[in-house]
Order: structure tokens, then sequence, then C-alpha cells
């Protein structure tokens, strides 16, 4: 998976959240069903990239503490 399929997860989680949010203030059926499937595509593709993030060799040559640490010193 790449970083862009979870990048889309979460706008599709954020267009659900306003969609929901927007049937629940019209009162629509189903409006509260709309507004769980945008919390979850939100959650879902957040920990997706967090998690693609931190797999990306680049990212993770910058945050190994070994190349940093006589800067701390």
């Amino acid at each position: 998976m790449k970083i862009k399929a979870a990048v889309w997860i979460l706008v599709v989680g954020y267009l659900f959240d306003f969609l929901g949010s927007w049937m629940k203030i019209m009162h629509m059926a189903l409006g509260d069903f709309v507004l769980t499937m945008g919390m979850l595509g939100k959650v879902i593709g957040l920990l997706l990239l967090v998690i693609l993030l931190f797999r990306h060799p680049k990212i993770r040559s910058f945050l190994n503490e070994k190349e940093f640490e006589d800067s701390f010193k």
C-alpha cells in the first residue's frame, strides 16, 4: 500500500464525516451511520498514514537516534 492510498482514505473519511454531520442537522435517516463511517475512515486513514510514514526508509534514517547521538552531548 502506498501513502497516497492512506491519504485518500483519510480524505474520504473527512467527506463522510461532513456528509454525516449535514445529514444529522437535517434529521435525515442513516446520518449516524454515515458519521460512524466517517470516523472509522479518519481513524484508519490516520493510522495507515503514520505506519507507512514510519516504515519509509528516509524517515527511519532521519529518526535514527545514533546519527544524532553526538549532537545532544
